[in-house]
């Protein structure tokens, strides 16, 4: 009988180790962007129902599209995808822009000369920013394209994702850890045999 209850008590720590261990849930928040609340620079700096955002070639004038999101429920932020809609491009040489979530460089793209307009699926992955639900997504123009070298448009109604875990500090346990509460639990069940 004392077995049984030794077993059970064995048991019932295990389980309770295992659970009080911090697991990360996948969270991912998704939002339009660019959008109406988007802040822009570029020689127009406006929306443009036509043809959207625009029109961008300047890194020296600060060309960029920046929006905060707030209440995503992402307290840590590891991944970042976005649909882009290049709703009108008039480039004779290529365009660079540098991508940033709370002033992290996260990655850059670019778009071709003569490339016109089109559709542009980014994905960056990244080491955990910390925003605790709130994030800036700010892309900037990197090069100048030179006088009558043509200019692009951001359309909007595009997608952004941001991925990342619901909690601070919530990452799947170490190997090494598990290892050492498996040994613990190896041990107590050899020293309960052994009071047989």
């Amino acid at each position: 009988m004392k077995n049984k209850g030794l077993k059970s008590i064995i048991a019932a720590l295990a389980i309770s180790l295992i659970a009080s261990v911090a697991q990360a849930g996948v969270i991912t928040y998704t939002d339009e962007f660019p959008s109406e609340d988007s802040t822009v620079i570029g020689s127009n700096g406006y929306i443009n129902a036509e043809r959207g955002y625009g029109y961008f070639w300047s890194q020296s004038r600060g060309d960029m599209v920046a929006e905060t999101f707030a209440d995503t429920g992402v307290a840590a932020l590891n991944q970042l995808d976005i649909d882009l809609n290049i709703a009108f491009s008039s480039l004779r040489t290529d365009i660079y822009w540098d991508v940033f979530v709370n002033d992290v460089l996260v990655g850059n793209w670019s778009w071709a000369a003569y490339a016109g307009a089109g559709v542009i699926d980014l994905s960056f992955t990244f080491d955990d920013i910390i925003g605790n639900g709130v994030y800036e997504v700010a892309m900037y123009v990197t090069n100048n394209v030179y006088g009558g070298g043509g200019s692009m448009t951001l359309g909007l109604g595009t997608e952004i994702a941001l991925t990342g875990t619901d909690v601070i500090g919530g990452e799947v346990p170490e190997p090494a850890a598990l290892a050492l509460l498996g040994f613990g639990l190896i041990g107590l069940g050899g020293f309960t045999r052994r009071r047989k």
